[in-house]
């Protein structure tokens, strides 16, 4: 009798262990796989595109099974293209008007003045481009020595400005930003100086070979030119028709007050500010969009201490309703499943894969 128990006990337990065995593996076959490596493309070391991606990237690898990889570039006219064809690289940085460029392939959702932009769109269209999420908030604006005289962009006309770098456009429509916004129509009001892009631009600063540049809030460059020969930014005017004329021809952003801290900022000082988008295609797996926002929206806090830009971004402004491309359709899941998705977003992404402009409304 006991021996049979003993039989009938080992019998169960080979059953047990086999039921078990079978449902883990069943399990394991229908969980989605998440891809052990992804790149996200961004702008040239030593700028702010590169230090946010940096940032979000170490988080995504540090709280994922996912290394998220940075690829340092030009801009996104080096990687849309082939993102928009195949799906790689994963995810690029762009801010707001220019992922609106490369989505539409055209110049600009209203007229600019003067041409300032030209007439050829950056792009060819990018259908397939999404956002999935609204990233850290960057800020532009002119920089001027801290010793000169300058208090405000119409201060520069007739004055020396970095300019020419049209192959950068999500950097040069920063500058043109800020000359609409005081009611300028033409850079044929300045002294253009050519340089090829932001940094080269600060730099002429420093030597003396411009009275103006347009850079970003946390640079490095722009450190190093405040420890060189001290700069500051000039404010911007945010009185409702100046904030209107640049919301038109770059939607999505808005002047804020910026406070003293960063590099370059003396006082409280109105800037151009907007979002970064982490920028994917169609081709991203939902669960690996979902994936990702899991660890971003759980450990924004984490990404504060690594760039300036970073500071004060959270969870709650990953979803804006001027976006200017659609969103993820994995983001989307996500963010209804946290509750931040509604109705009106429903609605703006619907306008938007129909090609309508919800952001000039």
């Amino acid at each position: 009798m006991g021996r049979k128990r003993f039989y009938l006990l080992a019998i169960m337990i080979i059953l047990v262990a086999f039921v078990f065995s079978s449902s883990s593996k069943a399990y394991s076959q229908t969980k989605p796989s998440l891809p052990s490596r992804i790149t996200f493309a961004t702008h040239a070391v030593g700028t702010s595109h590169h230090g946010i991606v940096t940032a979000l990237s170490k988080v995504a690898s540090d709280h994922t099974p996912i290394m998220v990889v940075v690829n340092p570039t030009g801009g996104p006219p080096a990687w849309v293209p082939l993102m928009n064809k195949t799906g790689k690289p994963e995810l690029g940085s762009a801010h707001t008007m220019d992922a609106w460029w490369a989505y539409n392939g055209k110049v600009s959702p209203t007229p600019v003045p003067g041409e300032m932009l030209g007439t050829k769109p950056f792009y060819e269209p990018s259908p397939n481009l999404r956002i999935l999420m609204a990233g850290p908030r960057l800020a532009t604006g002119f920089l001027v020595r801290a010793n000169s005289p300058f208090k405000n962009a119409r201060d520069l006309i007739g004055k020396r400005i970095a300019s020419g770098y049209l192959a950068q456009p999500s950097a040069f429509i920063s500058m043109i930003v800020d000359i609409v916004n005081y009611g300028i129509t033409s850079l044929k009001e300045f002294i253009e100086v050519p340089v090829p892009g932001p940094v080269p631009g600060v730099k002429a600063l420093v030597e003396g070979r411009v009275d103006a540049t347009n850079a970003a809030v946390g640079m490095g460059a722009v450190a190093e030119a405040d420890a060189t020969v001290g700069i500051r930014f000039l404010p911007g005017s945010m009185e409702p028709n100046d904030v209107k004329r640049s919301q038109s021809i770059f939607p999505g952003g808005t002047f804020k007050v910026w406070k003293p801290g960063p590099a370059g900022i003396k006082a409280d000082t109105p800037l151009w500010t907007y979002p970064v988008y982490c920028v994917t295609s169609i081709h991203l797996p939902d669960e690996v969009a979902y994936e990702l926002l899991s660890a971003w929206w759980k450990f924004y806090e984490q990404t504060w201490p690594m760039h300036p830009a970073c500071r004060g971004w959270k969870s709650d402004m990953f979803v804006v309703r001027d976006a200017t491309i659609p969103y993820h359709s994995g983001a989307i899941k996500f963010y209804k499943d946290k509750g931040v998705w509604d109705a009106t977003m429903d609605k703006i992404q619907e306008r938007l894969l129909k090609g309508e402009y919800p952001f000039l409304d």
